[in-house]
């Protein structure tokens, strides 16, 4: 009996501190909620609307036009969406994802608020990779066109131009993925070994007997290469000087000569 009457107190109280500590979070929580709907929403609609100011510029100073002549936007040329729409949707997820911190930030510390900085984090890294893929191809293109031009007497201008483009790709792919630093150990191990596949090889076969058959195909260029500047057409306004030859000199000696008579003076 008397434990029963010091217990019933005690549950009382902690039945009304749990009571008051609800309500206490309840209305701290409102507060919290309301700015990060206020954030969101927003932080949203500016988001919407900067991406879409973004797209607009760039198609006013012609960014499509050049993004299509390109080698990477002859690629895209099938798809319904303009590069500065592609632009414009990229850059609004960007800063979503920034808005999505701000708003979570709210709350203080989370989990998804980490989450989202590590991801913020780690986008200069894809924007670096991204415009090393890019520059790669474009250099990639533009080693394959100037290989094959420059091997295109030897008969093997499109395999050379290829590899050279090959090559140069895959150094770009390599270089895009140790920035992201995707599985750094495997894909450095794997430039390594494809590298000294390559130089391997073109030692060897160049030591053993690859000499006299390089000789004879830059001989052969350098023929290709000789006999297509002389066919080529002079240049406008110049003029071809000949020396008369041996033949011409005699037949214009052997003309024959008429002798004419001198006028005789009266002698009156």
């Amino acid at each position: 009996m008397r434990g029963t009457i010091v217990r019933t107190p005690v549950v009382a109280v902690e039945l009304e501190q749990g009571i008051q500590d609800g309500v206490a979070a309840v209305t701290s929580f409102v507060p919290e909620l309301l700015a990060f709907l206020v954030t969101l929403v927003g932080g949203t609609l500016v988001a919407k609307l900067l991406a879409r100011s973004a797209g607009g510029s760039l198609r006013r100073v012609g960014f499509d036009k050049v993004v299509r002549r390109s080698r990477p936007g002859k690629a895209l040329s099938t798809t319904t969406a303009s590069p500065s729409d592609v632009v414009a949707r990229v850059a609004f997820v960007v800063l979503v994802l920034f808005v999505l911190r701000s708003a979570f930030a709210v709350f203080g510390s989370n989990p998804f608020g980490e989450l989202l900085a590590s991801v913020l984090a780690f986008l200069p890294n894809v924007l670096v990779a991204g415009v090393i893929a890019v520059v790669a191809a474009a250099l990639a293109a533009a080693a394959r066109d100037i290989v094959a031009t420059a091997t295109r007497g030897t008969g093997v201008g499109g395999a050379a131009g290829t590899a050279a483009g090959g090559l140069v790709l895959a150094v770009g792919t390599f270089a895009a993925l140790s920035q992201l630093q995707v599985a750094p150990r495997v894909v450095e191990g794997l430039y390594h070994a494809i590298l000294a596949l390559v130089v391997g090889s073109g030692i060897i076969a160049i030591g053993v007997g690859g000499i006299p058959p390089m000789r004879a195909q830059w001989e052969k260029g350098m023929r290709a290469l000789g006999q297509e500047v002389q066919q080529r057409p002079p240049q406008e306004g110049t003029r071809s000087t000949r020396t008369p030859s041996a033949g011409t000199a005699g037949r214009r000696s052997s003309a024959p000569t008429v002798d004419v008579p001198a006028p005789q003076r009266d002698g009156g």
